[in-house]
């Protein structure tokens, strides 16, 4: 059984699928130290159009502008042997907590968190409460 944490897997087959309700997704079967674990890359609209779906189906070796979704669900060994990074969580879903497999992408170089450091602290905290309202604020 695998623990919870990041490896580098190898994708054994990949498939094209949808759920009952209709989303449609990219079935990755990855091969993480002999157990084998389904990553989902959900072709939605946010997922489409954050750039999500894009980047996980780069990182194994899917060129969506050269290639087509339909060669994915035509051969199920399309993308077998690519070694992509991958983390393991728990996730939990109706009462049920099952491990989830996900697609990792980029991780953030040091230069980069340091100006994201500055930036958070010269912003100004959203007041989450809203304004206060007191006696004096209503007109009659």
């Amino acid at each position: 059984m695998i623990a919870i944490g990041r490896y580098q897997g190898t994708i054994k087959e990949n498939s094209l699928k949808a759920t009952m309700g209709g989303k449609a997704y990219v079935n990755i079967v990855v091969d993480i130290n002999g157990d084998l674990m389904d990553c989902k890359i959900w072709l939605t609209n946010k997922c489409i159009h954050s750039g999500q779906a894009q980047a996980q189906l780069m990182k194994c070796g899917f060129d969506y502008d050269k290639r087509e979704l339909s060669e994915i669900e035509a051969d199920s060994k399309l993308l077998a042997g690519i070694r992509i990074p991958v983390s393991v969580t728990e996730n939990e879903y109706n009462g049920q907590t099952s491990l989830q497999c996900n697609i990792e992408l980029n991780s953030v170089d040091s230069g980069q968190v340091s100006k994201l450091q500055e930036m958070l602290r010269k912003q100004k905290p959203v007041d989450k409460d809203g304004p206060t309202i007191t006696d004096e604020d209503i007109p009659f």
